[in-house]
């Protein structure tokens, strides 16, 4: 009985982590194409607001969660969590965009020529916009977390005879 209880708990993490990855992927890709869309309008005046992403920024996006726990986990405060959140996504663009750029092709590194950026990979000029929407981000996950946790401790109460 005791198996099938850590096997139930067992699934039953897997599969928060299975839809926490695929809803801050489908949110982080969903900010990208706005934020696309809100860049060019301003460098090249592109009014129609044509947003975009690659498929290829889904792993970045589905670490998310990962990187989240490990900031709940050492990091009280919500501005320097969003450093740490912030931080960790340039890291880990610089680190998978290294790996498409040696093994395959970098898709976004055209887009990424500029003096701040590192190897064309990750351009540090975006940092204050990685650091604003880790703020937003990091605000729903408190959320989203508080959410999840009080529909999970609920518990009916048994009625006896």
């Amino acid at each position: 009985m005791v198996f099938l209880t850590q096997t139930n708990k067992f699934e039953n993490s897997i599969k928060k982590i299975i839809i926490n990855s695929i809803t801050w992927c489908s949110i982080g890709i969903t900010n990208e194409v706005i934020f696309t869309a809100i860049s060019d309008y301003f460098s090249i005046y592109d009014n129609k607001l044509i947003g975009y992403t690659y498929l290829w920024m889904i792993p970045i996006y589905s670490l998310l969660p990962v990187i989240f726990w490990i900031s709940d986990k050492i990091i009280k405060n919500i501005f320097i969590k969003s450093l740490f959140v912030s931080l960790n996504i340039m890291f880990f663009e610089l680190l998978y965009g290294s790996f498409l750029k040696k093994y395959f092709i970098c898709p976004w590194e055209k887009n990424y020529i500029s003096h701040y950026s590192i190897n064309n990979v990750v351009r540090l000029d975006y940092f204050p916009f990685w650091y604003m929407i880790s703020l937003i981000w990091s605000k729903l996950w408190i959320e989203f977390n508080n959410v999840t946790e009080s529909t999970t401790k609920y518990k009916p109460k048994s009625v006896s005879n």
